[in-house]
């Protein structure tokens, strides 16, 4: 994360010293952040991150994520959990928002062209499902609200989007995959994957930690972190395979002997963000125009591609 000077808004501190018993001193705004303010603070204890989330974020579903986040961490040490407040949770409600304290995590976003920092990353996602397909608790988390961005949908799909194959292919092997659903992480991606000297040394960010489709994880991961790194919008099949074979020898437990999953997946979640975007231009909010136009290109280009062994 890059920083930026804002300061933390007071009454915030307060309630990390009322909750937490922690009189911390703000330091700078860090970037990176999509949707939370994210601070990094101190205080004689060590380094943390403040974070405070959207309104449309409860509670609740933060408790449900952070909770996994805090199980996955005694098993996996590149998991960040966070701090618990007095009152034994993991998120406190403050100014109607959620705000959480975790420790600072040392480290730039992943390289996605350094094969090394790839191949660890595909290690750490085989050993996250393996966990979690492992685990007990499969409860389903709180709903998010219905004003969060993705869970509207726009008035008209995008005519570029419409793809009566990829519809036909999704329904008939939804229900071959349904047998392998856990919990993930929701956004394991090089900018949640901090490294310092070539190691990855956290995993952040589970507020969008849910029970999800193990397939679709493993699929949006190989697009992360193999995607072509000049354009963005294609994919590097070199690096995808490598992120394959590694997830594979590291015993991950989505079955690859077959690999035409892979791009439908891909397909499949690029549509999901370019409605999100629409529906997000439709209601007049900020949206990267820039961003979409890219996810469309690369829903575009990958139709007539195939991932094979």
């Amino acid at each position: 994360m890059t920083l930026v000077a804002k300061p933390v808004p007071e009454h915030f501190l307060n309630v990390v010293s009322e909750h937490y018993g922690l009189h911390v001193t703000p330091v700078e705004q860090l970037s990176g952040g999509e949707e939370s303010d994210v601070y990094r603070v101190f205080n004689s204890n060590g380094v943390f991150v403040l974070r405070i989330g959207p309104a449309w974020r409860s509670v609740a579903e933060l408790v449900w994520s952070y909770s996994r986040a805090y199980e996955a961490s005694q098993q996996i040490p590149e998991v960040t959990s966070p701090l618990l407040s007095r009152n034994g949770m993991p998120v406190v409600e403050a100014e109607n928002r959620p705000l959480s304290l975790f420790p600072f995590v040392e480290g730039m976003p992943l390289d996605r062209d350094d094969d090394s920092q790839r191949d660890q990353a595909a290690v750490l996602l085989a050993r996250l499902h393996k966990h979690f397909i492992g685990s007990t608790g499969h409860d389903q988390r709180p709903p998010t609200s219905t004003n969060a961005p993705g869970v509207r949908k726009p008035r008209h799909d995008p005519p570029e989007i419409f793809d009566p194959n990829l519809e036909r292919y999704l329904s008939e092997t939804r229900l071959e995959r349904h047998h392998l659903r856990a919990t993930i992480h929701g956004d394991f991606y090089r900018g949640n994957v901090l490294c310092r000297d070539k190691r990855i040394q956290g995993l952040i960010d589970w507020d969008d930690c849910r029970i999800g489709d193990l397939y679709q994880d493993l699929a949006w991961s190989i697009w992360e972190f193999a995607k072509d790194a000049a354009t963005g919008d294609r994919l590097d099949e070199c690096r995808a395979m490598r992120f394959v074979n590694v997830y594979r020898q590291s015993a991950g437990p989505v079955s690859i002997d077959g690999l035409g999953f892979v791009v439908p997946l891909i397909r499949k979640h690029l549509r999901y963000e370019i409605r999100r975007d629409v529906a997000a231009r439709e209601n007049g909010e900020y949206m990267d125009e820039e961003y979409l136009a890219g996810q469309i290109r690369a829903f575009q280009s990958l139709k007539d591609h195939q991932l094979s062994n």
